[in-house]
């Protein structure tokens, strides 16, 4: 028997969400093919093997879009539209002063005015000590048009003396690619237990 393989072609443009054309724009089918619009925003990929694929676009500073898309004989047209978030995060800074052996919890609040959609990583990394900041999620969403999202940073001043001071700060990774550091600190009240003579 003979094995006929049929191919298409796919096409399109990228456009920001005014309709202004995104150059250099990613238009990727993983494992398959992947390619880079032009001036005017458009891209093609040809001969690819008729069936269903899911199509990635992605370019700096905007929200990715994925479409599934049939691939048949000829030419398949898919175009974008991509947002960009436009993230508010509050506060900047976190203080708190705990009494030993107390437990609080401060909130860091996201706002998205933009018209696409943010995801972020968030991880702790301890300048001093260790264990005593905990946070609610270590990722999330936050959705275009107002979206919200409340991280919970946890302190924890269980068995830590009177007078300690530890700091650390909270990374998020947020895409489209951005980084933001926000510092911590965490003050134990009461003055420091006088040291023991012999």
């Amino acid at each position: 028997s003979i094995f006929y393989l049929t191919v298409g072609d796919l096409d399109g443009y990228v456009y920001n969400t005014s309709g202004n054309p995104i150059q250099g724009a990613s238009v990727q089918i993983e494992g398959v093919s992947g390619v880079t619009t032009d001036a005017t925003g458009y891209y093609t990929m040809t001969d690819l093997p008729t069936g269903d694929y899911d199509v990635y676009c992605v370019a700096d500073g905007y929200s990715y879009e994925m479409a599934t898309v049939n691939i048949s004989v000829g030419v398949t047209q898919q175009d974008f539209y991509l947002g960009q978030p436009n993230l508010t995060i509050s506060p900047l800074l976190l203080e708190n002063t705990l009494n030993p052996g107390e437990w609080f919890t401060d909130y860091i609040g996201i706002l998205n005015t933009g018209d696409g959609v943010s995801t972020f990583d968030a991880a702790i990394n301890f300048i001093s000590g260790s264990g005593w900041l905990t946070l609610s999620d270590d990722s999330g969403e936050i959705l275009d048009g107002g979206g919200t999202f409340n991280l919970g940073v946890n302190f924890d001043a269980a068995d830590m003396t009177p007078g300690t001071v530890l700091e650390a700060e909270i990374v998020f990774d947020f895409m489209p690619s951005a980084q933001v550091i926000i510092p911590v600190t965490m003050t134990v009240a009461g003055d420091p237990l006088p040291a023991i003579e012999n």
